[in-house]
């Protein structure tokens, strides 16, 4: 049987599914929304990550990577002296005779050796950081001068994305709107931060959520499987009963068993496995790029490329042993 009448006969079994189509829709949905927790979970790790590494703290112009101080120059460079002016004026700690002084600087690969500098660049980059928060939260995010050794949750991860100009940028900026608490600050003399348990509470709901989802995909997708077989086998025993030997060999039960049996139970296999991953798995798969993308873009664009020429290669390999197979199965009818 080519592939095309192997399509074709499966999509009359899937046909059968209709008998409970509030079952198959159901099977569906819950195998979609798997998909998706399974994502949201890995989202969830990944932020628990970012806390564990940078436990929560505003970076410093000193923890910065070069990528990152290259985009901070290029953005002060960029900006007139009364925008500059206006970032430092808004510390509220500076004199104006210091104001001036930095807004003139011009900022290039320093001399890290001189102490002068160095204040310099720490008191410009306590500017840019204000104005991120500010433009991105509003004042009451805004940071205290002591806050750059305090855990503040998400707004640390926001930060370093303004800083290197990640696309999933807003995406956390809304995040960190919407759920204030993850942007509170971990309290004086505090162990745990409000933050890393407000991750722990969304992973215990998420696999919660998860695991009920996929019970309720499983006992939809076995009962419209179920009554999809029972169809099934009615309708092989009545045509076996009808045709009798215009259909099956007059050699005994053998072959017609095998149908009722055997092949029903391989149909049935594959209409449960068809309502359990058809929909799971494209949706996954959309959502785990989005993510790749949005996280790391060019290194989640390399992963795709790479993937696609994978898939290309081998679907190549795949057909030219499938044409092989075909011409030893035809040789060795003739």
């Amino acid at each position: 049987m080519d592939r095309q009448a192997e399509q074709a006969a499966f999509a009359k079994a899937c046909a059968y599914l209709n008998y409970k189509k509030g079952a198959k829709w159901t099977a569906h949905a819950a195998a979609a929304g798997t998909g998706v927790v399974y994502v949201a979970l890995l989202i969830v790790l990944w932020l628990f990550t970012d806390l564990l590494v940078y436990r929560g703290q505003l970076p410093t112009y000193h923890s910065l990577t070069p990528l990152q101080q290259r985009r901070f120059y290029d953005e002060w460079n960029a900006l007139n002296i009364d925008e500059r002016r206006q970032r430092l004026e808004a510390l509220g700690y500076l004199d104006k005779e210091r104001i001036e002084h930095l807004a003139g600087l011009h900022l290039e690969v320093p001399d890290l050796s001189d102490e002068a500098v160095r204040s310099d660049l720490r008191t410009i980059w306590y500017a840019q950081v204000r104005h991120i928060l500010l433009e991105r939260l509003g004042p009451d995010a805004l940071p205290e001068r002591d806050d750059y050794n305090a855990n503040v949750g998400i707004i640390s991860l926001l930060v370093r994305a303004q800083t290197e100009g990640r696309i999933i940028t807003p995406i956390v900026a809304r995040l960190a709107n919407v759920a204030p608490w993850t942007r509170t600050p971990n309290p004086r003399g505090g162990i745990v931060s409000p933050y890393l348990i407000g991750l722990l509470a969304a992973g215990i709901v998420l696999a919660f959520l998860g695991a009920g989802l996929m019970l309720l995909m499983r006992e939809m997708a076995a009962r419209a499987t179920i009554e999809a077989a029972t169809r099934l086998r009615r309708a092989v025993y009545h045509h076996t009963f009808r045709l009798g030997t215009l259909a099956f060999r007059a050699l005994g039960p053998t072959e017609a068993v095998s149908i009722f049996a055997r092949h029903i139970e391989a149909v049935h296999d594959a209409l449960f496995t068809y309502l359990t991953v058809s929909y799971r798995a494209p949706v996954k798969f959309a959502l785990l790029i989005a993510f790749a993308l949005f996280v790391q873009f060019w290194l989640g664009l390399a992963s795709l490329m790479l993937a696609l020429l994978v898939w290309l290669v081998g679907g190549q390999v795949a057909a030219y042993f499938r044409r092989r197979g075909r011409q030893a199965t035809h040789l060795a009818s003739e």
